[in-house]
């Protein structure tokens, strides 16, 4: 069997892949990690929307940069457990950022908050995973 692309094969497109692992990176860790630091609701539903907001500009950048449009092409990858690595790359590298910059704003704040930022490291990476994963597979 051939490896190229056939009409009707399904297919991957990344960027759309990395668009959505960092949005939901965004929507899921940094709400948690500014609950594990303020035990409030409010200042958590703000999170939600600032990490929606962040996350989606965060992956928008990464997707763009990492796999740029040529001519209105996109670059894809087949459907399929040979796709997983490069589904990885695509879902991997936004959520990768968010936590960097989520390490960043706990480090500045006053007092030992660091144990904040790797819980959300860990939910990054744990949605990034996942998406890649339920992307390639599913």
């Amino acid at each position: 069997m051939s490896d190229d692309l056939q009409p009707g094969d399904r297919v991957i497109e990344l960027a759309a892949m990395s668009r959505s692992a960092g949005m939901f990176s965004g929507l899921i860790a940094i709400p948690l990690t500014v609950f594990c630091l303020t035990r409030s609701w409010l200042w958590t539903v703000l999170a939600i929307i600032a990490g929606l907001v962040i996350g989606y500009g965060v992956a928008l950048t990464m997707g763009r940069l990492m796999f740029p449009t040529v001519d209105g092409n996109v670059v894809v990858v087949k459907h399929g457990s040979g796709s997983i690595f490069a589904a990885m790359r695509a879902s991997l590298a936004p959520s990768i950022v968010i936590s960097v910059l989520m390490v960043v704003v706990t480090m500045v704040l006053p007092g030992p908050q660091i144990w904040a930022g790797s819980i959300g490291i860990a939910a990054t990476l744990v949605v990034g995973v996942a998406i890649a994963l339920l992307g390639a597979l599913s």
